[in-house]
C-alpha cells in the first residue's frame, strides 16, 4: 500500500478527521477514515504502584464521548514537558499522588486502525508514607470529576467486572495490565 493522498474532512477545536487515500497492489485506491489531534499526538497513560502495599492505583470519571463513567489509569497529553514529566504531573493532578518514575515502554499505537496517537505507558512507584502521600488532593480541572481506587492487583479484575455489570464503562488499560492474564471462558459473557 502506498498512500496518494490526504485530505481534511473536518478540523475542530482539538481534532482533525482526514480522509486517507491509498493504492491497493491491484492498483485501486481505498479510502480510509483517521482521527489526529492538533497539537500533539503523544499520550501518556500512568501504570502506579503505591509502596509497600502493592496497591494498584485506578481512577474513574466522567467521559463526553460515552456519555457515562470510565474506570481507567491516570493519562494525559503531552502537551509541554517530556512524557515523564507529563505522566508524574497528571497523576499528582488526577490522583493527588506524588510519584516517582519507574519505567517507560516505548511509542506504542493505542487504535491504529482509527487513532494516530502514540501513547507511552509511564510505570510510577508511589512511596505511601510520605508525608505528601498520606492524604493525597486533587488538582482537578473545573470540567473534571475524578474518583480515585487504591487496591491489591488481584482485586483489580472483580472490581472490573463489578463496575462493569454496575454500568460504568471499562478502558482496556487496567484489563490488559492486571486483569486480562487469568480470564475465563465466558466469564464476560455470563457477567
Amino acid at each position: 500500500m502506498r498512500r496518494v493522498g490526504r485530505k481534511v474532512l473536518h478540523r475542530g477545536r482539538w481534532l482533525v478527521l482526514e480522509d486517507l487515500a491509498y493504492r491497493g497492489r491491484d492498483g485501486r485506491v481505498f479510502h480510509w477514515e483517521a482521527v489526529c489531534r492538533r497539537r500533539t499526538r503523544t499520550v501518556v497513560v500512568v501504570a502506579a504502584r503505591l509502596v509497600p502495599s502493592n496497591r494498584i492505583v485506578l481512577i474513574r470519571q466522567f467521559r463526553p464521548v460515552v456519555d457515562g463513567l470510565v474506570i481507567g489509569l491516570p493519562a494525559g497529553i503531552v502537551d509541554h514537558g517530556t512524557p515523564r514529566q507529563t505522566a508524574l504531573r497528571e497523576l499528582r493532578e488526577e490522583t493527588g499522588y506524588r510519584g516517582r518514575f519507574r519505567s517507560m515502554s516505548p511509542a506504542m499505537l493505542s487504535n491504529p486502525a482509527l487513532l494516530t496517537d502514540r501513547v507511552h505507558l509511564v510505570q510510577v512507584d508511589v512511596d505511601e508514607r510520605a508525608t505528601a502521600n498520606r492524604a493525597p488532593r486533587q488538582a482537578l480541572e473545573p470540567s473534571e470529576e475524578i474518583e480515585v481506587f487504591a487496591m491489591p492487583p488481584a482485586h483489580v479484575r472483580s472490581f472490573l467486572l463489578r463496575r462493569a455489570r454496575l454500568g460504568d464503562h471499562i478502558s482496556s488499560g487496567p484489563w490488559y495490565l492486571f486483569a486480562g492474564a487469568g480470564v475465563r471462558r465466558g466469564e464476560e459473557a455470563r457477567s
